[in-house]
C-alpha cells in the first residue's frame, strides 16, 4: 500500500509539474520569429521596448497544422552564391520592382550575391496560365534549363502556381507533374553541387472591384489544394517553402473590409497573378517569415537618467547625449529597413501584416513640442508625452538609402536582361563579354546596401499644443 501511495504521489507531483512549468507569454513573441540577433556589444549596451503592434484581424489559419511538425533553421545564403529568380508573373514582376532582391541582398549587409532573372525569357514556360500543355511535352523545358545552367546558379528562387490554381482543381495533376519535373530538372543542373531551392507559393485569389468575402474563401479552397501540393512537393526535393496563401489571403480580405468602410487600399495584383509594385513590397515583408528571418528593424529607448532600456536591438549606438529638452543619438543600423511603400498607405495599414517598424522611446523629456532630426534633415514633431510613449519611425535617410539601392538594382537588372537577350540563343563560345557597366553597377549595390551611421537629434523647437497630457498620464511600455 505505502508503494502504491508513493507512486500516485510521484505521479501527482508529475502532472502538476507541467501547468507550473509552462512558460509565460510574450504578448508580442510572434514578432519576433526568431529573435533578432544581438549586435556586437549590445549585451553590454542594453536598449529598448517592445511596444506592441496592433496586427490586422486575420481569417482562420488554413489547416496545414502538418507543417509545424517540420523544423528547419533560418535559410542562410552564402557570400558569392549566384541567386536565380525563375518563374511566373510573380517573379516576373519583380524584375521590373526588384523588392525581393533588395530584402536578400539587405539582409547580408558585407556580402557579395550576383541575381539573375529568367522569368521574362521566351523559354520560360512557367507564365502559362494551364499547365497541361507543358505536363503533355517531355520537352517544354530543355531549353529553360540550358539558359539556367549557363547562369551557373548555386541557389534558384522559384515561383509557381497562382495562375494554374486560377484554373481549378482539374489542373492540379499536371501542375504536380511540371513541378517536380522542373525541381528535378534544376537539381540536375550541376550533378556535384546542385542549386538549392526557394520555392514561393501561389498567391490567395484576388477579386475585382464589388469583390465579396465569401468568393476569396471560396476560390481559395482550390488554391490551398495548390498550396499543399507545392509543399509536399519541397519536402521531397529538401527545399525552402515560402507559403505566401495565408499572408495574401489576410490581405485581401483587409482589403475588403476597407472597402466596405469607404478607405480602399491598393491591390496586390493587376489581374488577380501579377503582383503590383505594392503588393510585391508586401510580399517581400512575408518572405522574412518563409526565410524565418528577423525584420530590417531596429529599436531603441532612452531612460530619464540617461540609461538605455534592456530589450533593444538592430543597432549599434556610438555615443549619445542626453538634456532634458535635447538628444542626440549617433548609431549605425545592423541592416537597411525595408525600402518605403510605393504608395501612401493609411496609418492603420501600417501595422498589418507583418510590417516592421523602427521604435524610439525618450523618457521624461521637458514639456514641449520636439522635432527629429537625421543628419539634419526634419522627419517628424512629436510632443514630450509622445516621446515618452514612443515613436515609429518610417521615414528617414536610411530608408531613402534603401530606396536607391532598390532603383539601382532595378537598373542593373535592366543592363543585364538587354546583354542575356543578345547572348541567350547563341552557342557559348560565341558570348560577347558582359557589358562592363553591369560590374560597375554591382560594385556600387555592394557599397550602397551598407548602411551608414546617423546622428538622430531630438530637438525642442516650442510648447506643447493644449491638452498634451501629463506624463503621470501616458501609458508606456
Amino acid at each position: 500500500m505505502n508503494r502504491i501511495r508513493c507512486i500516485l504521489g510521484v505521479l501527482g507531483i508529475w502532472a502538476g509539474f507541467f501547468p507550473l512549468a509552462q512558460p509565460v507569454t510574450d504578448p508580442v513573441a510572434d514578432l519576433f520569429s526568431p529573435p533578432p540577433p544581438l549586435p556586437p556589444g549590445a549585451a553590454d549596451l542594453p536598449a529598448v521596448l517592445r511596444p506592441p503592434e496592433p496586427q490586422a484581424a486575420r481569417p482562420a489559419p488554413l489547416p496545414t497544422n502538418a507543417r509545424a511538425t517540420v523544423f528547419r533553421p533560418p535559410f542562410a545564403l552564402r557570400s558569392g552564391d549566384r541567386v536565380l529568380f525563375l518563374g511566373d508573373a510573380l517573379l516576373e514582376a519583380e524584375a521590373e520592382y526588384g523588392y525581393l532582391e533588395t530584402r536578400l541582398d539587405t539582409h547580408y549587409p558585407i556580402s557579395h550575391f550576383t541575381f539573375r532573372n529568367l522569368s521574362r525569357s521566351p523559354h520560360n514556360r512557367l507564365r502559362d496560365a494551364d499547365p497541361r500543355a507543358a505536363a503533355a511535352d517531355t520537352h517544354w523545358m530543355d531549353a529553360l534549363l540550358e539558359e539556367a545552367r549557363a547562369l551557373s546558379p548555386s541557389v534558384v528562387v522559384l515561383s509557381y502556381g497562382t495562375g494554374a490554381a486560377g484554373l481549378g482543381a482539374d489542373c492540379l495533376p499536371a501542375f504536380t507533374n511540371v513541378y517536380q519535373r522542373l525541381l528535378a530538372g534544376l537539381r540536375a543542373l550541376h550533378t556535384n553541387a546542385p542549386p538549392r531551392l526557394v520555392l514561393l507559393g501561389p498567391l490567395s485569389y484576388e477579386p475585382g472591384p464589388g469583390g465579396a468575402l465569401a468568393d476569396v474563401t471560396n476560390r481559395n479552397a482550390i488554391v490551398q489544394l495548390f498550396d499543399e501540393a507545392a509543399w509536399q512537393t519541397a519536402l521531397q526535393f529538401n527545399a525552402e517553402y515560402v507559403e505566401l496563401l495565408r499572408f495574401t489571403q489576410g490581405e485581401v480580405l483587409g482589403a475588403l473590409r476597407a472597402a466596405e468602410r469607404g478607405q480602399p487600399r491598393p491591390r496586390l495584383t493587376q489581374d488577380g497573378v501579377r503582383p503590383t509594385a505594392h503588393g510585391l513590397r508586401r510580399l517581400s515583408l512575408a518572405l522574412d517569415r518563409g526565410l524565418r528571418w528577423p525584420g530590417n528593424i531596429w529599436r531603441w529607448g532612452l531612460m530619464a537618467d540617461g540609461k538605455w532600456r534592456d530589450g533593444g536591438f538592430g543597432a549599434v549606438i556610438r555615443s549619445h547625449e542626453r538634456r532634458d529638452d535635447y538628444v542626440k543619438v549617433l548609431f549605425t543600423e545592423e541592416r537597411l529597413p525595408t525600402p518605403p511603400p510605393p504608395v501612401e498607405l493609411p496609418r492603420d495599414e501600417a501595422y498589418e501584416s507583418y510590417e516592421r517598424v523602427a521604435f524610439m522611446q525618450v523618457r521624461a523629456l521637458k514639456d514641449g513640442l520636439y522635432e527629429l532630426r537625421v543628419d539634419g534633415q526634419p522627419v517628424l514633431t512629436a510632443t514630450h508625452a509622445d516621446w515618452h510613449r514612443y515613436q515609429i519611425l518610417q521615414r528617414g535617410p536610411s530608408w531613402d538609402q534603401a530606396e536607391a539601392l532598390r532603383r539601382a538594382i532595378v537598373e542593373k537588372n535592366r543592363l543585364w536582361e538587354a546583354w542575356w537577350t543578345a547572348q541567350r540563343d547563341r552557342p557559348a563560345e560565341q558570348r560577347t563579354d558582359p557589358d562592363p557597366h553591369i560590374a560597375e553597377r554591382e560594385a556600387h549595390l555592394l557599397e550602397l546596401k551598407r548602411p551608414r551611421e546617423h546622428t538622430y537629434e531630438i530637438v525642442r523647437i516650442g510648447d506643447a499644443p493644449p491638452g498634451t497630457p501629463d506624463l503621470s498620464t501616458v501609458r508606456s511600455p
